[in-house]
């Protein structure tokens, strides 16, 4: 995709990469190439003591409607994620 096509998502970029780097998941990114945004976030370490499946919903909430569609496709995909992690009453 050329680089003017791409400018207008900036914004919205920036926004899920700090959220995925508040809630712990930097080093995901960092694989994918993003190390000069990642450089000047930092993590929370107040998320680091919740349970891995509230860490992987949390951003998913904040980052809105899209993203918590995401959450219930995958919710339905045992293969794609734990099955402990997909079933609702687990998330109460």
């Amino acid at each position: 995709m050329p680089t003017t096509k791409i400018i207008p998502y900036l914004p919205r970029m920036k926004e899920i990469v700090s959220v995925a780097v508040h809630f712990g998941f930097g080093e995901v990114l960092r694989g994918i190439k993003l190390g000069d945004v990642l450089g000047r976030l930092k993590p929370d370490n107040a998320v680091e003591n919740t349970l891995p499946h509230v860490r992987f919903r949390l951003p998913l909430e904040e980052l809105g409607p899209t993203f918590i569609k995401l959450g219930q496709v995958l919710s339905m995909r045992p293969d794609y994620i734990q099955f402990k992690w997909a079933d609702t009453s687990f998330f109460q």
